[in-house]
């Protein structure tokens, strides 16, 4: 893990009408990580507690059609955000999120 890049943060839609304060506040308590192609982040119906910020990189979120198939809802990349609808209702994962190709998430 290693340092958050703020201007980055500063970016991101998720922080618009913060001000800068906030967000270099922010940048200090996030992490920056590295995850290969391949790995899962999390998987459907599993508790969220993070969200995450693509750096660099692609996820695919998926979700899974009457337990039989898989399906792609999306592929997210640079300046994405995903995980969030877990941490602001306290709920389950509605979806599956996977690595397809090297990434950097924050």
């Amino acid at each position: 893990m290693s340092q958050v890049d703020f201007s980055k943060l500063l970016a991101s839609p998720l922080f618009t009408g913060l001000a800068r304060q906030e967000i270099e506040y922010l940048s200090s308590i996030f992490t920056s990580t590295q995850v290969s192609k391949g790995m899962t982040v999390f998987i459907e119906n599993m508790p969220g507690e993070s969200l995450y910020i693509i750096n660099q990189g692609a996820v695919q979120i998926s979700q899974m059609l009457a337990e039989v198939a898989e399906q792609t809802l999306i592929a997210l990349g640079p300046g994405d955000i995903f995980g969030e609808m877990a941490v602001i209702d306290g709920g389950s994962r509605l979806a599956t999120a996977r690595i397809i190709e090297d990434t950097i998430l924050y």
